[in-house]
């Protein structure tokens, strides 16, 4: 660090950098600061004001091909036109990991949590809660760790990064989170890890580190990990260790060496990659994705620019867009943002040529006046910051004309006026104390090591404005080529600084060493040429004050106590010291204490410190990181002694000890000393003779450090002895002891089964490493039914059963047990055998399965009246409820004994998850069939599958499996997924957030095949196979069921004709199975008839004893018509598609082949109807019509027709869905021809919509809504409903309120034209600004904007009168201050004015011995004349033995005549030589004598020469004569 003399300064940019991170400084040279700006791009740097466009044009040449040969020739050594190198450059964008994944060198995916499946990218375990009131606005979520609540577990996270986290033996990663403490504790700790989970060693860490969390306010917090070894796909970790509990939001790692260093910033390699291709264009940040998939996803630059922890997230534009490939985990973090993308363009492109600054657009040859001079003007507003700004000096100054040798004219003067930033003049630019000793040190540099020519301010007189060559030498343009002042050249700006104000300069990268706050102080690094950055002076610090605490006179490496108070707070509010030698050279710096006013810290001195005198220098600093003005307060400087070395030994303590393996152990201890430890492993409690082991390492500072202590013995402990010596080799004489514990303990989990008991003493919970323990056995367990086959380490029992955890074991164990049941079914049903239920009644959403396009099997019966299941008998597997999760564990404890009933087909398709379950029928509703109480829910189906695979899946125990492992035609027509109840990982981050689908056997396929998708995710080939669960055996009853025989006698259901059979309750009556879905050619079923012989209704009550019916068809047939609409059964499926707009005529036909006698009933309803008996049919009597007004004209209509034969047979058919419409659409919100002001709201009221248009354009409604926007002209909106009714309004919707015209009288409003809001509110005049006045009168004018009303005119009062200066005059009326005669200077007569009277009071001017004073304004000589002012000069009146002096004005005299003073023949006092006469030796104007003030140089000046102690010249080193010195030191020399 350099100290800064008392001076101003001048500033030059020395390269292109960003002004507002860092200025940069050159060589120190006569205490001025000289740095050269290269080159500046004008154009990247105020972009925020300028753009301009590059087009990037292709030629392209088509030949035609002929027959005919022709001969192509290439010239190879002739050149065309030069590419000009803005015709190329880049075009980036943010897809496909570009961005976050690629150039943007966060490796941290998700890091705000906000991706839409909210852990994406994370593994987590113990007990991990996911919040969304965070401190972002705009990304809300965050995680909370909690404690797990065993001592066994941990609590923490994994990211993946993307595609993993490569990493870098030795190179530093910046991890930082936001975090608070949100239940009251003081400090928690985490664990950071960068770890390789694939590793099969002892520790998977490649790095870790220790982050304490210590405030309940959201705060930022930061560590540096630095991996011992490079691996391309580790994984960051985050651990709870303490047992409290911590919020995280903002997870960031990046790289600490980032492209140009910037934190948030990019990857070093790639950014370096992109500008080693010397691009000229710049494109982002991308083409379609900037478009988005609407409104809300579009690319918004203004959410890309801010904080970064506060912009949002956008999703992908390509993330489902297309369904043959998803990209799911690509979201744009706009981390890279438009900041960033403007800062790469500057150091992509901003040393080209086109970067450069006219000096002038429209000739003008001088700096004032010049673009150059207002670019400069600009730059100084927007370059600096703030704080800055107040440190850059305001400049004003005139340099005289410079002269080439034989007064021929150069460079012309040039001024500067109130100016901070400016070019450099001639001058300036060859002044060596600027550091310009050649024309070398001129030389401007481009990029690519390219020379550039630049601007200077001054104008050369003969040819024109003055810049330097690429050779560093002067040069102009020519004055008659106007466009030689367009030409872009760089610019270098300069501005001056006050010296007093620069506290000390040091490196701007590491010169103030980026530590933690320490009592240990770096070395202060010597400055080199480069880039220097400053510590500013802060006068607002005024009330710091510092004192030592004790002993100052210290050996090295001891501390000093310091106590500070007054200390500045606030974020990078530091007290910092500075330890300097005798001579004032910084030595050391650092920083003690942070965000504190006051309080005690310690320095520690340094163990490279030699013995002497020091200052401490103790400061408020604001300090703001490399590159970056930092600001302090006065130094107080303490003054210190180093007395010796270092002759005390350091204090050291162990922290911590656990054992983590069998011979491993993990050690935190901490040393009051850096140096290095050694320690050694003794047998416990035997004393430090019994040595084992030992080890050894370094001590880089004072804080906690943790090593790995290896060689233990396994399942014995042991004492560990630590010594520490310091870095001037003392030790303290006592070592330090602590205990490593036998073992590890590790937990154990046994898993025994749903009902399953392990006898008492037998059952494991731990077990420590390095011995054998044996599991339970089969004599151990015992279960209901079941017989105990062994413990496995997965729930799918794969592998050979675990009798025994064996002595080289390590780690948390799981066991599973495995059980078989004695195969004794629980009913008496034989497994295998279809029954029918009707499931008509359940509800279930979605498409009921008529087959589809993909593949699958139509349900036999559409109506599901008749659905087919197969009992699949008993089973030993798990089901869930709603809140369990899918896991290993939670598998075994479900697992059970249970029978069930599972559909043959998915009943319905083109059906949710999340539908499924909202209805009840994913975990199981109640269904009731048979008067026996079912369970219709999904069955169990794993969360660990193959797409496309044929293997079972796990959890092993699921009952999809389970049924399939008993008999594999079990479950029928797997031709699209079924939906089972299961959560499996989703393929994007590995989560439970999907749900399982089974099988598919389509396409390779089988029953066995699984899959997955989101809950919400509804396919044509995903649906819902019903499972219905018998209720438990004990309560039913192992003879519980009877099945009942349905012959169909000829008829069938859905083509089907045999016997068929469903499942009733023994011993109880039942009700008869309906006649929807059972069809025959003769007509529909009429009745049944039991094996009673009785008849029964379908739905009438059968009696238990009662084992088959037979199904009893009639002959019946009938139709419904309308116009060409026809029907002739029972619709199932109704829908109200069929629109007419005036009322219909309905026909009624029916027959039976028996009697031919049918009675005809009608019904009118507006909603289907199942149940016909409760109904009151009306007669047919051969006319019928809908729409008339007494059924309500428009309306909803299907007609039900009962038919009935003289037999008592009945049947039912029914029209499909009517509507009948003759009412307009209404529009409401808006009024025809009427004008709005801004968007309105409009309304549809319409049962039955078909489009809607605004202006031809389809629109859609929200909740019967639309907006209509602002737009140019009218706007029709057009509804036509599905019969052709149609509404109509048009509008005209403006942007804005439209004035009428205004008066220009503020006390009446201003009115809009079209609604009369108030545009402009009316007010009271404002009368209270200056009189308005003319040669009659004066007046107020109101003061309010566009108001022109005056008040009353008044006529002047009294006369005009004079008002008098020393100088001037002017005649006003002072009523007013109307002037009469506009100000002018007196007209002096003998001291009075001629015009006003003015008598003039005489003042300034010099008297003199001979002269009187003369008045300054008046010119008349006044007063007296001064004896003692002489105007001549003091002159010797010689004779040969006598001298005198005397001014030669007036003769006054000021030594008396007297005697010479002789010495060797000349007078001592006058000079005079014996012999020499009067006309002997020098006059003494020959010689002129001068002091100058700058350097203290005597230089004794005669006719030719310049004497000074070493040399003799005619002219100065510019060429400039002897002459021309004096004139130019005219004003500073004495």
């Amino acid at each position: 660090m350099e100290n800064c003399a008392n001076e101003w300064n001048l500033i030059l940019f020395d390269r292109y950098t960003p002004v507002n991170d860092k200025i940069g400084y050159g060589e120190n040279r006569e205490s001025d600061y000289l740095c050269i700006l290269t080159i500046y791009n004008f154009l990247l740097r105020t972009m925020r004001r300028y753009a301009n466009l590059l087009a990037v044009l292709a030629l392209s040449t088509n030949l035609a091909l002929h027959a005919q040969t022709n001969e192509l020739v290439i010239q190879t050594k002739k050149l065309g036109a030069e590419i000009q190198p803005t015709m190329y450059g880049l075009f980036f964008e943010d897809i496909n990991y570009a961005a976050d994944g690629g150039l943007y060198a966060e490796l941290v995916k998700n890091r705000s949590f906000e991706f839409p499946q909210h852990l994406m990218g994370w593994k987590t375990y113990g007990k991990v809660s996911l919040m969304n009131d965070g401190p972002f606005e705009r990304n809300p979520h965050y995680v909370r760790l909690s404690n797990p609540g065993h001592a066994h577990k941990h609590t923490g996270l994994d990211n993946e990064g993307f595609f993993g986290i490569g990493v870098k033996k030795g190179e530093e990663y910046r991890f930082s989170v936001w975090a608070r403490l949100p239940q009251g504790s003081t400090k928690e700790t985490l664990r950071i890890e960068l770890v390789d989970t694939q590793s099969m060693g002892e520790r998977q860490a490649l790095v870790a580190g220790n982050l304490t969390i210590d405030s309940k306010d959201w705060k930022k917090y930061q560590i540096i990990l630095k991996p011992g070894s490079t691996h391309p796909k580790s994984v960051l970790r985050i651990f709870l260790t303490s047992k409290g509990t911590v919020d995280l939001e903002h997870v960031s790692l990046f790289p600490v060496d980032t492209w140009k260093g910037h934190e948030n910033g990019l990857r070093k390699d790639l950014a370096q990659a992109l500008a080693d291709i010397h691009p000229g264009v710049f494109r982002f940040p991308g083409g379609c994705i900037v478009e988005g998939t609407d409104l809300e996803t579009r690319y918004d630059w203004k959410k890309s620019v801010g904080p970064v922890e506060n912009r949002p997230l956008n999703e992908n534009r390509w993330q489902y867009t297309f369904t043959h490939r998803f990209f799911p985990d690509y979201y744009q973090s706009y981390g890279l943002g438009f900041y960033e993308y403007f800062l790469l363009s500057e150091e992509l492109l901003g040393s080209e040529y086109y970067g450069g600054v006219y000096f002038s657009y429209d000739g003008i040859d001088t700096w004032q006046g010049s673009y150059a001079q207002s670019w400069c003007g600009e730059f100084a507003k927007n370059s600096f910051t703030e704080d800055e700004k107040n440190y850059v000096m305001t400049v004003s100054k005139k340099e005289a004309r410079e002269y080439e040798a034989n007064d021929i004219v150069g460079f012309l003067e040039s001024e500067l006026i109130n100016e901070q930033v400016f070019f450099l003049s001639a001058y300036e630019a060859r002044n060596p104390s600027y550091g310009f000793t050649g024309n070398e040190t001129r030389v401007a540099k481009w990029k690519y090591d390219s020379r550039a020519w630049w601007w200077i301010r001054s104008y050369f007189s003969l040819n024109g404005m003055g810049y330097i060559d690429t050779d560093g030498r002067m040069a102009y343009g020519d004055i008659l080529d106007k466009d030689a002042l367009k030409q872009k050249r760089p610019a270098r700006p300069a501005f001056n600084l006050d010296g007093s104000d620069i506290l000390f300069l040091s490196n701007a990268k590491g010169g103030k060493a980026d530590t933690e706050t320490d009592p240990d102080l770096a070395v202060i690094p010597e400055h080199g040429s480069g880039e220097w950055k400053l510590t500013i002076h802060d006068s607002t610090r005024t009330n710091f004050s510092a004192r030592t605490l004790g002993n100052t006179d210290v050996a090295a490496g001891s501390d000093i106590r310091v106590g500070y108070s007054g200390a500045r707070k606030g974020s990078n509010e530091y007290v910092s010291v500075i330890i300097a030698d005798a001579q004032g050279q910084n030595l050391y710096y650092g920083r003690i204490a942070e965000d504190s006013e006051s309080g005690e810290a310690a320095v520690a001195v340094p163990y490279s410190l030699p013995v002497g005198k020091y200052t401490l220098k103790v400061y408020s600093e604001q300090y703001n990181g490399d590159y970056r003005t930092d600001y302090a307060g006065n130094f107080v400087e303490l003054p210190i002694t180093v007395t010796g070395p270092d002759t005390e030994g350091p204090l050291a303590r162990i922290e911590s000890v656990k054992r983590i393996s069998t011979t491993e152990a993990e050690v935190t201890f901490k040393s009051n000393e850096p140096g290095t430890y050694s320690y050694n492993l003794v047998e416990s409690g035997k004393g430090f003779e019994t040595t084992f082991g030992s080890g050894h390492g370094t001590i880089p500072n004072r804080k906690a450090q943790t090593i790995i202590v290896s060689g233990l013995r396994p399942r014995q402990g042991c004492d560990i002895y630590f010594r520490v010596v310091d870095q001037s080799d003392n030790q303290y004489p006592q070592k330090v002891m602590a205990s490593i514990p036998a073992d590890v303990i590790h937990e154990v989990t046994l898993h025994a089964g749903n009902g399953a008991v392990i006898a008492e003493g037998k059952d494991i919970t731990q077990y420590a490493e390095g011995e054998n323990v044996t599991l339970p056995t089969a004599r151990d367990m015992s279960r209901s039914r079941g017989v105990f086959k062994g413990w496995y380490t997965d729930c799918d029992f794969s592998g050979a059963p675990v009798t025994q955890i064996s002595d080289t074991d390590t780690g948390d164990k799981v066991f599973y047990a495995k059980w078989e049941w004695d195969s004794k079914e629980q009913f008496d049903l034989n497994p295998g055998t279809t029954y029918y239920f009707d499931l008509s009644g359940a509800g279930i959403p979605g498409t009921v399965n008529g087959g589809n396009a993909a593949g699958a099997v139509s349900v036999p019966d559409q109506s599901l009246h008749y659905v087919p299941f197969t009992y699949v008998g008993t089973i030993d597997a798990y089901s869930f409820s709603k809140d369990t999760e899918t896991t290993d564990e939670s598998a075994v404890g479900n697992q059970y004994l249970h029978s069930l009933f599972v559909s043959d087909y998915n009943v319905v398709h083109s059906t949710g998850w999340f539908d499924i379950d909202k209805a009840g029928y994913i975990f199981g509703k109640s269904y009731t069939s048979g008067n026996i109480s079912y369970t219709m829910r999904a069955l169990s189906g794993g969360n660990r599958y193959t797409l496309g695979g044929t293997e079972a899946i796990g959890p092993r125990n699921n009952e999809w499996d389970i049924i399939l492992d008993k008999n594999e035609g079990y479950i029928k027509n797997a031709d699209m997924f079924s939906w089972v109840q299961d959560e499996c990982e989703n393929e994007i981050d590995k989560i439970l957030t999907w749900r399982t689908l089974r099988g598919y056997n389509i396409n390779g396929g089988t029953v066995r095949t699984a899959g997955g998708s989101f809950e919400g995710n509804i396919q044509e080939h995903y649906g819902f196979r019903p499972v219905l669960e018998l209720p438990n055996v004990e309560t039913l009853g192992a003879d519980g069921l009877k099945a009942v025989t349905l012959d169909l006698n000829s008829g069938s259901v859905n083509g089907r004709s045999d016997e068929i059979q469903i499942v009733v309750k023994k011993g109880e009556a039942f009700t008869a199975p309906a006649s929807e879905g059972l069809v025959s050619d003769t007509g529909l079923l009429s009745k049944w008839i039991g094996s009673d012989g009785k008849s029964y209704q379908p739905g009438d009550s059968v009696p238990a004893e009662v084992t088959s019916l037979t199904a009893q068809w009639g002959k019946l047939s009938g139709e419904i018509r309308i116009g060409t609409h026809k029907w002739n059964k029972l619709l199932t499926d109704v829908t109200f598609d069929l629109f007419f707009k005036n009322g219909q005529s309905v026909e009624i036909t029916a027959s039976d082949k028996n009697s031919g006698n049918v009675t005809i009933e009608y019904l009118v309803s507006d909603k289907k109807l199942t149940d016909f008996k409760q109904m009151a049919f009306l007669p047919y009597s051969g006319e019928l019509h809908i729409g008339d007004s007494y059924l309500d004209k428009d309306g909803r209509y299907i007609i039900y027709a009962r038919l009935s034969d003289a037999s008592g047979n009945v049947r039912y058919i029914s029209s499909d869905g009517i509507v009948v419409d003759n009412t307009a659409p209404v529009i409401s919100g808006i009024t025809d021809g009427k004008t709005y002001c801004e968007a309105q709201i409009v309304s549809v009221e319409e049962a039955n919509p078909d489009s809607i248009t605004v202006n031809g354009n389809p629109v859609t409604l929200t909740d019967g809504k639309c907006t209509l926007n602002p737009a140019d002209g009218e706007q029709t909106v057009v509804v036509t409903d599905k019969v052709g009714n149609t509404a109509s309004v048009t509008v005209t919707v403006n942007d804005g309120h439209t004035p009428l015209a205004d008066d220009n009288d503020c006390t009446t409003p201003v009115l809009c034209s079209y609604c009369n809001a108030v545009i402009t509110a009316a007010k009271q005049h404002d009368f209270t600004g200056a009189l308005q006045s003319n040669e009659t009168g004066h007046w107020h004018q109101c003061q309010n904007d566009g108001c022109t009303v005056c008040d009353t005119k008044a006529s002047h009062t009294g006369n005009p009168e004079w008002e008098t200066t020393e100088t001037q005059h002017t005649k006003k009326y002072l009523c007013c201050g109307y002037v009469t005669v506009e100000t002018a200077s007196h007209q002096w007569e003998k001291g009075v004015c001629t015009e006003c009277g003015y008598v003039c009071a005489h003042s300034g001017g010099e008297a003199t011995c001979t002269e009187f004073a003369q008045c300054e304004y008046c010119h008349e000589k006044y007063g007296d004349k001064n004896p003692d002012n002489h105007s001549g000069e003091a002159k010797w009146i010689k004779t040969s033995t006598t001298h005198m002096k005397k001014w030669d004005c007036c003769d006054k005299e000021i030594i008396a005549k007297e005697a010479h003073e002789w010495k060797d023949g000349v007078c001592e006092e006058c000079g005079y030589r014996q012999g020499s006469g009067s006309g002997a030796g020098a006059s003494d104007s020959d010689v002129i004598t001068v002091k100058e003030n700058r350097n203290e140089q005597i230089i004794t000046v005669t006719k030719t020469t310049i004497k000074n102690t070493k040399t003799e010249l005619t002219a100065d080193e510019y060429g400039r004569s002897i002459e021309k010195i004096i004139s130019i030191y005219n004003g500073s020399l004495e």
